[in-house]
């Protein structure tokens, strides 16, 4: 099927879209979620925590249920992570939440290494690349829900309704992947059968699981620190310091998009360094900006910059790995690539708290110089990934 005749796939967008839903809820939730569980700032670290120590494993775990069950998983996945969304909310408790949020992490780990893997199909399938409008569609979905969010709660609404309605946005969509599918030959069609629990620990896999790892640390750290740069650093309101974030998730989805139909004209490698090099140049003028104003700016262009090289990375990865393999060479660099957005937060708070936050958004711009100079390393063609031979 040539990309002029095959159909658009919405149903992994649709999956990405209400993805984004949910982080930005999440997030413009948490503050209410504390008050709500009575939980204290170090209580809500180590539920943090929970979260991301479920989702690597599940992340690993996954990867051969794809390759087993092919695009058909995408339905399964969505809804349980559509049952899990809701628990948040419900919490009361510290030990609550820190339980609602291992369901969190465990399937949207799950999730994630899923909806990559369906479009990198798709784009195989189709010779279209659909991966930076795929990333562009989750980065509209936190947009969306972090000013909903916002109304919403100042009209009076709490955790409970604002993440159950999120959670049944996302089991309507997994309701209508699955019945949309059910005609579908793609989705009944079953890959080789993939040896049960196999990684693929393959070298070209963990250096764009490495590549990808230095552009989350950027992208997290810009995400989690920049409102606290603007309101102490620069002595920007709370108003000004919540732009921070709303702007870095608006420009990824910008640069995303962007990056869309550069990919026609631009090589994998080539996209890399561009992401680099507008990540590093944005970082530093965050770092160094005198002001809110120019503060902002740099935050707007370092996330349009960085923004550009995950999608680029998974692209590359689909590509490398025929369909029997996809799913489990996929779960590998995610899992990689997500040590960077757990290290982001917490380097920055480690150099800000010996020298300050100028000096911390410094040494994040030297993340992405470092992904700039590593790119080189990444795989070109298919035949960089030796597919028989699986480790673990």
């Amino acid at each position: 099927m040539t990309a002029a005749r095959s159909p658009w796939p919405w149903r992994p967008f649709a999956a990405f879209g209400v993805f984004g839903l949910f982080w930005g809820a999440w997030g413009a939730s948490l503050p209410a979620i504390k008050v709500q569980t009575g939980a204290s700032d170090a209580q809500i670290g180590l539920a943090l925590l929970a979260l991301a120590a479920a989702a690597l494993p599940a992340m690993l775990s996954s990867g051969w249920i794809i390759d087993r069950l092919g695009d058909a998983s995408l339905a399964p996945m969505t809804a349980a992570f559509g049952l899990a969304a809701a628990l948040p909310g419900l919490a009361r408790s510290p030990l609550w939440l820190g339980a609602s949020l291992l369901a969190v992490g465990a399937t949207s780990g799950a999730l994630d290494v899923t909806m990559n893997a369906v479009v990198a199909g798709d784009e195989g399938r189709s010779g279209r690349r659909l991966m930076h409008a795929a990333h562009a569609t989750f980065s509209a979905g936190v947009v969306v829900a972090s000013v909903s969010v916002g109304l919403a709660r100042s009209g009076g609404a709490g955790p409970a309704i604002i993440l159950g309605v999120v959670a049944a946005l996302v089991l309507g969509v997994a309701l209508l992947v699955l019945v949309s599918g059910l005609g579908d030959v793609r989705l009944t069609e079953r890959a080789a059968a993939p040896s049960r629990g196999a990684l693929m620990l393959q070298t070209p896999l963990l250096i764009l699981g490495g590549l990808c790892a230095l552009a989350y640390l950027v992208e997290n750290a810009l995400q989690s620190w920049s409102a606290l740069h603007l309101e102490e650093t620069l002595g920007g309101d709370p108003l000004i310091g919540g732009l921070g974030p709303a702007f870095f998730a608006g420009a990824a989805g910008l640069g995303r998009l962007g990056a869309q139909g550069l990919s026609a004209s631009l090589s994998d490698r080539q996209l890399l360094i561009v992401a680099a090099l507008v990540g590093t140049v944005g970082t530093i003028v965050t770092a160094l900006a005198p002001s809110t104003i120019i503060a902002l700016g740099g935050v707007f262009l370092a996330g349009a910059g960085i923004s550009i090289a995950a999608p680029t990375i998974f692209s590359l990865t689909g590509r490398l790995a025929p369909g029997e393999h996809r799913g489990r060479a996929m779960s590998t660099v995610t899992a990689t690539a997500y040590l960077g957005f757990l290290l982001g937060p917490p380097m920055v708070g480690a150099v800000a708290g010996a020298l300050d936050l100028r000096a911390a958004f410094l040494t994040v711009a030297g993340a992405a110089v470092l992904l700039g100079a590593l790119t080189p390393l990444a795989p070109r063609s298919v035949g960089a990934l030796r597919t028989g031979r699986a480790s673990g």
